[in-house]
């Protein structure tokens, strides 16, 4: 099963559950309209977009080849990227309710190697020691899928929130670069200091991560059915991202999501 083709069953899975929950929430009225959605506490359903930031946090033993040949070898990684989608607040009773959410996420980052010492002819064809290092950026582009539920913390507007997550990659790019640290005046053959091996796709991540997530929010009244709810949610890797290596992708999602009462 292709990339496109699991987001497409993901998504028409998930809308329509989003939906049936809606519809087993909504209330009717006498005169045939409808209510807003209703708990029999009177807390309403919401919906709405978010936009935020995701810091990804890269770990374990990740390895580059040349020609079979072991050139790198990258151990952490950090990076930030943006995140954005709708999501959706389906109360089950006074304190508890779902939230379901889709959207984007970049779970990209940098990675630098150990720097590694060479032998070098200098000035004068003395022997020096070139201290040089290579750097990895990995953007990957992802749809996350969050199936989570949470708890109110009485009437303060806080909240707690976990659940499982599946993030499907869109696409996944690779720029390795080599820079020389020192000593100084010591540059490649064109007279620069730095150079890129490689700039493309190495196929290297599964086309599904899974994780845990939980954390903190706030729902924040700002008008009349409109709220606002800040967010920060720490993503914990259930098994490796990478098909070869120990790498693995965590992670902590800020945003604000603005929610409308149904």
């Amino acid at each position: 099963m292709n990339r496109i083709s699991l987001i497409v069953r993901i998504v028409a899975w998930v809308l329509p559950t989003i939906a049936a929950s809606c519809g087993a929430l909504q209330a009717q009225t006498i005169d045939g309209g409808f209510d807003r959605v209703l708990t029999p506490g009177g807390t309403p359903a919401r919906i709405g977009p978010y936009a935020g930031v995701t810091y990804s946090l890269h770990s374990g033993r990740f390895v580059t080849t040349e020609r079979n040949v072991v050139c790198c070898e990258f151990n952490e990684g950090r990076g930030f990227g943006p995140a954005a989608g709708v999501t959706m607040s389906l109360p089950l009773s006074e304190a508890f309710f779902l939230r379901p959410a889709v959207g984007f996420e970049a779970r990209g980052g940098s990675f630098e190697s150990t720097p590694e010492v060479l032998p070098i002819f200098g000035r004068n064809n003395d022997v020096e020691s070139m201290t040089f290092q290579s750097t990895l950026d990995v953007s990957l582009a992802t749809v996350a899928v969050e199936a989570m539920a949470g708890y109110r913390l009485g009437a303060s507007g806080l909240y707690v929130t976990a659940g499982p997550a599946a993030s499907v990659v869109l696409s996944e790019r690779y720029r390795k670069s080599e820079r020389i640290v020192g000593p100084t005046g010591v540059t490649y053959l064109d007279g620069s200091t730095e150079k890129v091996l490689f700039d493309g796709d190495m196929d290297l991540v599964r086309s599904t991560l899974l994780s845990a997530r939980a954390g903190i929010g706030a729902t924040l009244p700002i008008a009349e059915g409109v709220w606002i709810a800040p967010e920060v949610i720490y993503s914990h890797p259930l098994g490796a991202a990478s098909t070869t290596d120990e790498w693995s992708v965590a992670g902590v999602h800020a945003s604000v999501a603005v929610l409308f009462d149904l």
